[in-house]
């Protein structure tokens, strides 16, 4: 047996073991209880429109809201660690590396994020700084994670997967909730949130949130990397008609975030660790209007704007964000069902000089054109069904791009559903490859792969202008089966192909006078890599007996990056975002009586290796880690009040999770073990 499974085997045995016989006391039978409603789950991100699940030809998984309050999670990253197929790893107290299907790092730049359908990457590194962004998470009804490329529907950087976070009509949050948490590394956390109806047909919610979070732990520095969020926000609802609704959102947000910065010069003592501040904050208005002229036929406009900034010792960086789209479904002939639209989404940067990086040139405006097709085809009514779609997209800086997929489904039975899929999706080069300047790392004097070995030499990196985007020809096949009444599997299997993908190549060597005399190795972006990769994603759920459920999630992958064909040495990005091979997630929520539960989460993550820490030092190793985070809730019988208490990373003392640092020289710290209680109030 596997070393990993030895580890992992007991601790899941104990769950079992321990949990069983209490739910057997119980005196509930296994066939009381149907899982028949995660088949009928509803989901809107895969053809954008809501089906049933058992209908979607896609690899999808949903977090509902009862999982999210039961998990005992308090940020969306570590939600995410429920599902299969995503690589999350915590880099400090406030940083994350989310990405589906390989390439993670903490900008992570093949994964699209919406929430509400609001893009919220930001095009600098087409990654998604998620320290910038925080919910309620009582006021999220689901979140969907498709693993796979969406290109077809929802365009450039959808390249791995979506993920889509749905939060709950004004209508769902009528009443005030009141949520206050505080603990050993959840320093406080307070929610606030009123629902109003303003007539029979339109509801407002107003919410405010408050989080600081202390810093975490570190063998080779004195972390600094606590920090804070202050979000604030509406949501209104309201329905003209019995086929027209309205929803307007807007939120402001401000925070701050520590970090330990890796500072280099080309004097002793060559580099030195500098505490540091990141201050960043924005807001958004989202409007969005729905018309429903038939059964089959729906019209759907949404326009945003949102503006971001981000600023630290490394980086100074404004984004204003103007988007408009349009979508219409209907069906033109019998066994035709057909989803058409356009968008247009502006973007206008600028970047201060600082230190560390400059972006010529300092404003920067792009403008992305895009329309899509889908066609649903009925082959065999309720046995076999095809989408054919497409989407083209035209980008400033990539021209004009395609990005096909054919699905089928195939559901012989009510309650089993077998699909498979070919699709292409791409990544525009983002705006730090195209004009970065920055200045990675120095070799002191006399050092192991200094290129001037007597004198300090400089790592000068700068983008171009001409990089392709990447590209992705990625072939899928699934199986999502009720094979009980009370056990649900679902069954992804892939292989994807990539292209284009950017890295670094070292273009040369000089010398340079200026402060003194010194060497510059000079590396530019390349888009000549390619890469592979394959692998297994299981997801399934054992209603055991009727207050004891076990939720099972197991991720298989294998990535390999290549450079064929270029003479020069290369600094490949993913050598320092390897993924884990195997990861596995465990479970368990028991009801012990109407007002208490018990929820336990084991999760086992397998080693990186291959990962970076600077360019002048040898690659290191993340060691693989098992964790166990345990909850209990108290509700009070009468009134809608909850008290829980949750331990999370219980087994060890601290654990990393991600090695190394980012492309900023932001030091990655330890995981520590904490623990935290909360109270949540509704009335």
């Amino acid at each position: 047996m596997p070393f990993f499974l030895k580890r992992f085997a007991f601790p899941a045995l104990l769950i079992v073991l321990l949990l069983i016989p209490r739910a057997w006391a119980a005196h509930k039978s296994l066939t009381e209880f149907s899982l028949e409603e995660l088949m009928e789950i509803e989901v809107t991100s895969v053809s954008k429109k809501s089906q049933p699940l058992s209908q979607a030809a896609a690899a999808v998984f949903v977090i509902s809201a009862e999982d999210i309050h039961r998990s005992g999670a308090t940020t969306i990253p570590d939600l995410l660690r429920l599902v299969p197929g995503m690589q999350v790893a915590k880099l400090d107290a406030n940083k994350w590396a989310v990405s589906a299907r390989g390439f993670n790092g903490r900008f992570a730049n093949k994964l699209l994020v919406m929430i509400d359908g609001r893009s919220i990457y930001l095009p600098v590194f087409s990654g998604v700084f998620w320290e910038m962004h925080d919910l309620v998470l009582e006021d999220i009804e689901r979140i969907e994670v498709i693993r796979g490329p969406g290109g077809s529907l929802w365009g450039a950087n959808a390249v791995n997967g979506v993920i889509n976070i749905i939060t709950r009509h004004a209508a769902d949050t009528r009443g005030t909730l009141v949520s206050a948490a505080a603990g050993t590394q959840e320093y406080v956390s307070v929610a606030l949130r009123q629902g109003l109806r303003l007539d029979d047909d339109s509801h407002l919610r107003l919410y405010a949130k408050y989080r600081g979070h202390g810093e975490n732990d570190a063998a080779t520095h004195d972390p600094a990397d606590d920090f804070y969020n202050l979000h604030a926000g509406l949501r209104w609802d309201r329905e003209i008609d019995a086929q027209t609704s309205m929803m307007l959102s807007g939120e402001i947000s401000q925070g701050k975030s520590g970090q330990t910065i890796v500072e280099h010069s080309l004097s002793e003592p060559f580099f030195r660790q500098v505490d540091d501040d990141t201050e960043h904050g924005g807001g958004f208005l989202l409007g969005r209007w729905e018309r429903r002229l038939r059964d089959s036929d729906e019209i759907r406009v949404q326009g945003y704007v949102d503006r971001s900034r981000y600023e630290d010792l490394g980086f100074d960086y404004r984004l204003h964000t103007y988007d408009l789209e349009f979508q219409h479904r209907f069906v033109p002939l019998a066994r035709h069902e057909v989803t058409w639209g356009l968008g247009y989404r502006r973007t206008a940067d600028r970047l201060v000089d600082t230190p560390l990086t400059f972006f010529p040139p300092r404003k920067r405006t792009d403008h992305l054109y895009s329309a899509f097709a889908q066609d649903r085809i009925t082959i065999v009514a309720d046995l076999l069904e095809a989408t054919v779609g497409a989407k083209w997209e035209h980008h400033d800086s990539s021209g004009l791009q395609f990005q096909p997929t054919l699905r089928l489904l195939y559901t012989p039975g009510p309650q089993h559903t077998l699909w498979a899929a070919a699709s292409r999706a791409v990544r525009t080069p983002s705006r730090g490859e195209d004009d970065i300047r920055i200045n990675m790392g120095f070799f002191p004097p006399d050092t192991a792969h200094n290129p001037a070995a007597p004198l300090p030499t400089r790592v000068a990196v700068s983008g171009r202008r001409d990089l392709q985007a990447e590209t992705v020809d990625a072939y899928e096949a699934g199986y999502r089966s009720q094979l009980h009444p009370s056990l649900f599997v679902d069954l992804a299997l892939f292989y994807n192909r990539y292209k284009n993908l950017l890295g670094g190549r070292i273009a040369g060597f000089s010398l340079a006078e200026e402060p003194f005399v010194h060497g510059v190795l000079a590396v530019e972006t390349t888009d000549r890599i390619e890469g592979r990769s394959h692998g297994a994603e299981v997801a399934a759920s054992w209603r055991v007996l009727d207050n004891l459920k076990l939720q099972l999630a197991y991720t298989f992958l294998k990535l390999k990056i290549k450079t064929p064909d270029i003479p020069e040495p290369t600094l490949s990005q993913f050598e320092d975002t390897e993924a884990p091979k195997h990861q596995i997630s465990l479970r368990s929520a028991f009801a012990v009586s109407d007002n208490l539960d018990l929820d336990l989460w084991l999760r086992y993550v397998d080693s990186l290796s291959n990962v970076a820490a600077d360019v002048n030092v040898e690659k290191i190793s993340v060691p693989s880690y098992i964790t166990l985070d345990a909850r209990i809730a108290w509700r009070h019988p009468h009134k809608k009040l909850e008290f829980a208490l949750v331990g999370q990373n219980l087994l060890e003392r601290r654990h990393a999770e991600f090695g190394g640092h980012d492309f900023f020289e932001v030091l990655a710290t330890e995981v520590p073990r904490g623990i935290y209680g909360k109270v949540t109030w509704h009335f």
